[in-house]
């Protein structure tokens, strides 16, 4: 006969709650609520507000169309179509957002390392501060700096690439003008999402159990077979959940953008990183918006839609990874 091993006592949750826990509770739970409650009225008024020029050009049209173009205007009245697509903005905006992801993300993984792993405790401590500091810094201010910073630098950078590496197709640059290219964009997005990706590296790689490292020390493992069978394998699915994280920032990332790319229409640029062709959806609306008529504001407002329900979906499955992260440990 097998005997059960006797089970514990579960002890009821509210038991553990004193009143001053349960009024916290109850208040963040309807903050929680308001939240959504914001969430589902944005999303509400961005359809409602681009229904009229989603009607006009087709769903189908409005996603997959290259174009932009709002026609000549006589006495108020259109005078031609007018034709609205996001399709190069959006590949545009994917583009960039995967430059910055690409670039931002082993330099967060290598800052995260060295805070918990290598950094003395008060070297740690003011790069923490450092890193929450740069998190808080407006976008605009980011945008400043790339264009006093970042514009004569991209020019050489994409010459330097055009002419060494220019056989690879990504490095080619077909019109000879070098402001305002993607890559540059990526590279601003890069440091914008970079203090986000790191902090919340940092504090999954800080959970890493005490017991697990040591052992790995002592049997002989370096930082790096530590960080690779240990650290790593313990925080992948965080690390996982920061990447989306920033990329759901760099995703959504409107005027540092702005100030950085080439708004172009008519064809959709793939691939080519230093050829300052494209866009994104977040700086065509700001480009637009002051000077659009009401179909056009709706088309514009259709493009936030678009990229409300990317960031939507990015941050939900960030958010899941997050959540099964705590719940495996």
């Amino acid at each position: 006969m097998v005997v059960q091993p006797p089970q514990p006592k579960t002890i009821p949750r509210n038991a553990q709650l004193t009143k001053a826990d349960r009024r916290f509770a109850r208040w963040m739970t309807a903050a929680a609520f308001f939240s959504l409650i914001v969430l589902s009225l944005i999303l509400f008024f961005l359809v409602y507000q681009s229904l009229p020029a989603i009607t006009n050009q087709g769903f189908w049209n409005f996603l997959t169309t290259t174009e932009w173009d709002s026609k000549s205007t006589a006495g108020g009245e259109t005078v031609e179509d007018p034709v609205f697509g996001v399709a190069a903005m959006l590949w545009g905006t994917i583009l960039i957002a995967i430059i910055a992801i690409l670039i931002g993300l082993p330099v967060s993984l290598g800052l995260a390392v060295f805070i918990v792993f290598v950094a003395p405790r008060g070297v740690a401590g003011l790069l923490r501060n450092i890193i929450d500091f740069l998190a808080a810094i407006p976008s605009i201010v980011f945008g400043l700096w790339a264009i006093s910073a970042l514009t004569a630098k991209g020019k050489e950078w994409g010459e330097w690439l055009t002419t060494n590496a220019g056989f690879i197709p990504i490095f080619k640059n077909d019109l000879g003008i070098w402001v305002g290219t993607p890559i540059i964009g990526g590279i601003v997005l890069a440091v914008m999402v970079t203090p986000i990706i790191t902090s919340v590296a940092r504090e999954v790689l800080s959970r890493t159990p005490p017991d697990l490292v040591n052992a790995a020390q002592s049997l002989g493992g370096t930082l790096w077979p530590t960080l690779r069978y240990v650290a790593f394998p313990f925080a992948k699915s965080g690390i996982v959940a920061a990447t989306m994280l920033g990329l759901g920032r760099a995703l959504g990332e409107t005027v540092a953008v702005f100030y950085v790319l080439n708004l172009t229409y008519g064809s959709i640029n793939w691939y080519k990183i230093v050829n300052p062709e494209g866009g994104s959806i977040a700086s065509l609306i700001v480009a637009k918006f002051s000077e659009a008529d009401p179909l056009e504001i709706s088309a514009l407002l259709g493009g936030g839609l678009v990229l409300f329900v990317i960031t939507l979906v990015v941050n939900v499955i960030a958010t899941t990874i997050a959540r099964a992260t705590v719940t495996d440990k």
